[in-house]
């Protein structure tokens, strides 16, 4: 479907509803995954998100900011993964003395993001 057709309440639709389905499974994984003191939840679907991402990557490039591009890619992967709340528990980590644990969780998120995404898009198409 040529995004240039697709009307704007379509395509804003499908970012409401990918971002429902996501903020969903982001409070699912919070309430499931034990903490036991450290963000499991958060890195969990970062690093799930990133994949996904990843994989579905070359697809979008064909049809890009078209419904299902929309819906999975900037709704549910938007909803689903968090910046703002890696970030957030960095800082709880950093002002309750676990400095190196904070480092240790904002390297992992950042590099295992880069290195999950960069598979998913091998696994999914993206050759070089």
């Amino acid at each position: 479907m040529n995004p240039m057709k697709t009307s704007r309440w379509l395509r804003a639709a499908a970012v409401v509803a990918g971002g429902a389905a996501g903020t969903g499974l982001r409070i699912l994984a919070v309430e499931t995954i034990p903490s036991a003191g450290f963000p499991w939840a958060t890195l969990t679907v970062n690093l799930l998100g990133a994949a996904v991402l990843g994989f579905l990557l070359p697809r979008f490039l064909h049809h890009a900011a078209g419904p299902w591009s929309l819906l999975i890619g900037v709704g549910l992967l938007g909803a689903l993964t968090t910046f703002s709340t890696l970030i957030a528990e960095f800082d709880t980590l950093i002002r309750g003395g676990r400095g190196g644990i904070a480092v240790a969780y904002l390297a992992t998120s950042v590099i295992g993001g880069l290195v999950v995404a960069r598979t998913g898009m091998v696994l999914g198409g993206v050759h070089r």
